[in-house]
C-alpha cells in the first residue's frame, strides 16, 4: 500500500530548466509508452527544500531509448546498454540519470549486485533507505504524485533513517558509511531495529568484504560532509573504525584538528585525511588514504624541518629567507591545513607571508653563472648558492644583475 501526495506545488519552485527536464522526459515517455518516475534522492531533497543537485528518473520501459530521443544529437550522453541506463552531463556538472526499473540479487554479501529489469515497486524496493526509497510520478496523468511504498515520507517528517529490508548492511556494507553520512547531514535518527543491523553486520566483519576502493571512496565521501568529526567519532563508537584499522586510535589533538579543518570547503577530505595521517602511523590507514599520500608526505618533511627552527616558527615572523628553507616545495592546499589546524597567530603569519611575498620571489642564479666564474662543481656551489639566496631574498632584490652581483661578491670574498 503506498501513501498518495501530489508535490506538484514543490516541483514548481525548482529553477525552471529542471522543470522543463522533469516536464519533456514525462511527455516524450507518454510517447514512447513508458511510465517515467523521478526517484532517490532527488524527491527526497525536493521534499525537504533542498538544492537538487542531479536528477535520477526510474523509467518502466526502455530508458536509453527514451535518453536518445530527447538527448541523442548531443554530444553529453553515454548510454550503457548492458545496465539499461544513460547519463547526461549538462551544463555546470548538473547531471541527468536515467535507468530502467530494476531489481537486484546479491549472489554474496558485498558484492556488486545482479539486476533483472522489473516495475517501479522493485526497483525501490532494492535501494537503502525509506527516505530515498520515494518516486514522483513524471508521466501525463500521474505527474507530481509521489509513491510512497515504505513509509518514507513519515520517516522525513520525523527525521528518522529506516533500513528498507534487514539484510541491507550485509548485502551492501558500505550502506554503513552512508547511513552515518546521512544522520550528520540531516541531524536524522537511527531506528533502533537499523542501529541493530548495522551493529551485526560490523560483527560479522562483512564491511572487510568491501574492496580497498569502495571503502576509500565512503570515506571520501565522509570527509566531504559538515562536520566530518562527528561522523568519524561514530564510525568509532560502532567499532567499524577498529575493524578497518585495528590499533589505529584517534586522540583528542586528532579530533580537534578535525574540528578546526570543518570549513566546508573542497579541500575538506584532504584536510581531514591530513590530521589523521599526521597523528596516526598505521599501515592500513595510509594505504586506504593512498591518494593523499603525496601531501601528507610533504607534511611530514615539513614538520621535520620545523625541528631544525625550533619554537621560533610559533613565537615571531621569520625573515624571508627562514620562510623559503621551511616552507619551499609545499603545495598551497597543505599550507592551508596548516592555517587551519595550528592555533599560532605567527605560525600564520609566517605562512601569509611566504606565500605574498616569497613563493613567488624570482630567483635567477643556478650553478651555471658559479661555472661560469670558474669555479669547479663540488659541494661549494650548495654553500653559495645557499648564503647568495640567503641575502637576495632577505634584501628582495629581484633583478638578475643585482643577484649575479651577491654571487660574485661572495666568491670574491671567498677567495675563490
Amino acid at each position: 500500500m503506498h501513501e498518495k501526495l501530489n508535490m506538484q506545488k514543490r516541483v514548481e519552485r525548482l529553477p525552471s530548466e529542471i522543470i522543463n527536464i522533469l516536464m519533456t522526459v514525462g511527455r516524450h515517455s507518454r510517447h514512447l509508452n513508458c511510465k517515467a518516475y523521478l526517484v532517490g534522492g532527488s524527491v527526497r531533497d525536493i521534499l525537504i527544500d533542498n538544492r537538487v543537485k542531479d536528477l535520477d528518473i526510474t523509467v518502466v520501459g526502455d530508458a536509453i531509448r527514451l535518453a536518445n530521443v530527447i538527448w541523442g544529437d548531443s554530444r553529453s550522453i553515454r548510454v550503457y546498454p548492458g545496465f539499461g541506463t544513460a547519463t547526461v552531463e549538462l551544463h555546470e556538472g548538473f547531471r541527468v540519470d536515467l535507468a530502467t526499473a530494476r531489481k537486484e540479487f546479491y549472489p554474496r554479501p558485498a558484492v556488486l549486485p545482479r539486476v533483472q529489469f522489473s516495475d517501479i515497486y522493485d526497483d525501490l524496493y532494492r535501494r537503502d533507505f525509506t527516505i530515498n526509497a520515494m518516486a514522483m510520478g513524471l508521466s501525463p496523468g500521474d505527474y507530481g504524485e509521489i509513491l510512497d511504498y515504505f513509509g518514507g515520507l513519515e520517516d522525513l517528517k520525523h527525521g528518522v533513517l529506516r533500513l528498507i529490508h534487514d539484510k541491507s548492511f550485509i548485502d551492501d556494507p558500505s550502506r554503513i558509511f552512508r547511513c552515518i553520512r546521512f544522520q550528520h547531514r540531516y541531524r536524522f535518527r537511527i531506528d533502533t531495529r537499523t542501529k541493530n543491523l548495522m551493529i551485526q553486520s560490523i560483527k560479522g566483519g562483512f564491511p572487510l568484504l568491501l574492496s580497498r576502493e569502495r571503502v576509500a571512496r565512503e570515506i571520501n565521501l565522509l570527509f566531504s560532509e559538515t562536520g566530518p568529526r562527528h561522523s568519524v567519532e561514530e564510525l568509532v563508537v560502532l567499532d567499524l573504525w577498529e575493524l578497518l584499522f585495528p590499533g589505529a586510535d584517534i586522540s583528542v589533538t586528532t579530533y580537534e584538528k578535525m574540528e578546526r579543518v570543518s570549513c566546508n570547503a573542497s579541500g575538506q577530505p584532504l584536510y581531514v585525511a591530513l590530521a589523521l595521517l599526521e597523528d596516526i602511523d598505521h599501515a592500513g590507514l595510509r594505504e586506504m588514504l593512498a591518494v593523499y599520500s603525496k601531501k601528507a608526505l610533504q607534511l611530514k618533511k615539513l614538520r621535520k624541518r620545523e625541528e631544525g627552527i625550533g619554537k621560533f616558527v610559533r613565537e615571531r615572523v621569520l625573515d624571508n629567507y627562514s620562510l623559503y628553507t621551511l616552507f619551499w616545495g609545499v603545495d598551497d592546499e597543505v599550507l592551508d591545513y596548516l592555517k587551519l589546524v595550528e592555533t599560532s597567530v605567527c605560525y600564520k603569519k609566517n605562512i601569509q607571508r611566504y606565500l605574498t611575498r616569497v613563493k613567488r620571489f624570482p630567483v635567477y642564479i643556478t650553478g651555471n653563472h658559479l661555472n661560469k666564474m670558474g669555479i669547479p662543481p663540488g659541494q661549494i656551489y650548495k654553500y653559495l648558492l645557499d648564503n647568495a639566496k640567503r641575502e637576495i631574498y632577505n634584501r628582495e632584490i629581484r633583478d638578475m644583475n643585482g643577484q649575479i652581483q651577491v654571487l660574485l661578491k661572495l666568491v670574491n670574498k671567498g677567495g675563490l
